[in-house]
């Protein structure tokens, strides 16, 4: 699956990473083959532990297709190309390209690292995600609809009715809901999402911030990958 070098050289020579996060059947293992001597692979190929989850490889390309399709040269170089998929036994593996850079998560997610490159690098972040917002706009609907419902009241709803509520969950909640009705009316954007915006997700090279990882990405609405980077980097 791996292209032979450039010059000549043989896929012998090539030297394999493999990397994988854990035991589950929603961990991946990814791929990634070296030239000799080279600081950044050829590709990064991803393919998941059961056949039942090929279809999150191929919604991957998918998605890094159409967002690729919608956003200018500068954010393209922000992200993997989707390079296609093959079969390696019931398996689909994914092919895209390496986005160069550290993940926040070994420059600022750990203790012991200067409180001014965490602030530096959660900024860095930020800005991105506006500006990709900004470019994956596909549309505003009205808050108070079914759709924005499903981002706000009836989640409070369901974990009301199987968990019930602490006095301090309830005024949590009521509050929530009444912010809820003071929005209807307004109009709210709805952007590509990437899910799991988090420091593992994003790097940094420089000044330049790289997001990979969109397997689970979808069109929603704006806001929730911030609130979920602020929640992780809070943990």
């Amino acid at each position: 699956p791996v292209r032979r070098p450039r010059g000549g050289g043989r896929i012998s020579d090539l030297v394999l990473r493999l990397l994988t996060g854990g035991v589950g059947d929603w961990h991946r293992v990814v791929a990634m083959p070296f030239p000799p001597g080279g600081q950044d692979p050829l590709a990064v190929l991803k393919l998941s532990g059961v056949a039942d989850r090929n279809v999150h490889t191929e919604r991957e390309q998918k998605a890094l297709a159409e967002i690729r399709a919608v956003v200018d040269a500068d954010m393209r170089r922000t992200l993997p190309e989707g390079l296609g998929t093959f079969f390696w036994k019931d398996l689909t593996v994914g092919m895209e390209s390496y986005v160069s850079g550290r993940v926040l998560a070994a420059t600022s997610a750990r203790w012991g690292n200067s409180l001014s490159r965490k602030i530096d690098d959660l900024d860095r972040a930020g800005g991105w995600l506006i500006e990709f917002n900004r470019q994956t706009e596909s549309r505003r609907v009205e808050w108070g609809g079914a759709e924005l419902a499903e981002w706000s009241t009836r989640p409070l709803d369901c974990y009301e009715a199987i968990f019930g509520l602490t006095p301090g969950e309830r005024s949590l909640f009521d509050k929530a809901r009444q912010r809820h009705r003071e929005l209807a009316g307004s109009t709210f954007p709805i952007v590509w999402y990437h899910y799991a915006f988090s420091s593992w997700n994003i790097c940094r090279q420089n000044d330049d911030i790289g997001v990979f990882d969109w397997e689970s990405a979808e069109p929603g609405p704006a806001l929730f990958d911030l609130i979920y980077l602020v929640f992780r980097w809070h943990q």
